[in-house]
């Protein structure tokens, strides 16, 4: 978000548009970000959709994150690195001057301007949670909330990821959906409505995010006078890298249990982990999603 503002502020008045990809779309949920007029839009949605995305659409690219992939020749020569990531044969960029991005984005005519149909909505933070926490507990105390999903975490671009999709369009109507990470794109264009005012999506924001979503559900168990461990609360978590991992160790920490995680099993859990998982923190392996929300949710097969 840093190298963004950075930008933002080198471009202002220069005629450039700046747009985010993947894992910066929550930075449209920063007013200090915001107020800048020229950050105009999101382009694509998960990570792996870059190469495509990037070819087609000729403009000057700043990387920043470690989801980015090695350049095709079709946009080598536009694209740039800054902060912890580096790309063979791609200029790196120290600091934040970001003078080569904007010669280059000078160079290049203007991008096509496209509207969609689908209005993703991002930007929902800890603070948010806190002002409406009475709400949310009346809700909850009323039987109108019956049950929190927080469903995202890292996707790929495999078949099996789109169990996710398929999970969030069966569940009830008396269910509240949180989302983070790149697998937030897997549902976050889904109209799911509200329950009296609260949005039944909510996007907390990046993968880094994983924080907010702990602060949030600690906020909430303090609320409901119970543990973090009681809550109505399940994970559904996509899995890819080691990132992810780190953020599952982390939940487990917290007293968290019965976590479900897929699409497949990570390469580097054996039998032996996985039992000790399964016995220890009532881990779960995504299944069908139907017959887990009925797992979950405690209802019987009709």
């Amino acid at each position: 978000m840093k190298a963004l503002e950075e930008l933002l502020k080198q471009t202002e008045g220069t005629g450039i548009n700046v747009y985010t990809h993947s894992e910066m779309l929550p930075a449209h949920g920063y007013p200090g970000l915001k107020k800048y007029s020229h950050l105009v839009g999101n382009l694509g949605k998960a990570w792996y959709d870059q190469r495509r995305l990037f070819a087609e659409h000729k403009a000057a690219i700043l990387a920043t994150s470690n989801c980015t992939l090695i350049p095709t020749d079709a946009y080598k020569d536009r694209i740039f690195t800054t902060g912890p990531v580096r790309l063979p044969g791609v200029k790196h960029i120290e600091g934040y001057d970001f003078k080569p991005v904007i010669e280059k984005a000078l160079e290049l005519p203007p991008l096509e301007e496209k509207t969609s149909e689908v209005v993703l909505t991002t930007g929902f933070s800890k603070s948010w949670f806190l002002n409406h926490m009475d709400k949310i507990k009346e809700l909850i105390n009323k039987g109108k909330i019956r049950h929190f999903f927080l469903v995202g975490g890292c996707d790929s671009p495999t078949p099996k990821n789109q169990y996710y999709r398929r999970f969030v369009e069966l569940l009830p109507k008396d269910t509240v959906i949180l989302t983070l990470a790149c697998g937030k794109y897997r549902i976050n264009d889904l109209n799911l409505g509200e329950i009296d005012g609260v949005p039944r999506l909510i996007d907390l924001g990046q993968c880094n995010d994983a924080i907010v979503a702990v602060e949030i559900v600690s906020a909430l168990a303090e609320a409901l006078k119970t543990d973090v461990g009681r809550l109505p609360l399940t994970l559904v978590l996509s899995w890819m890298e080691q990132k992810a991992v780190a953020i599952l160790w982390s939940l487990l920490s917290l007293g968290l249990r019965g976590i479900y995680i897929g699409p497949i099993i990570p390469a580097w859990v054996n039998d032996g982990i996985l039992k000790v998982l399964k016995e220890n923190f009532d881990l779960k392996l995504t299944g069908d999603p139907a017959e887990d929300i009925r797992n979950i949710l405690g209802e019987t097969r009709p």
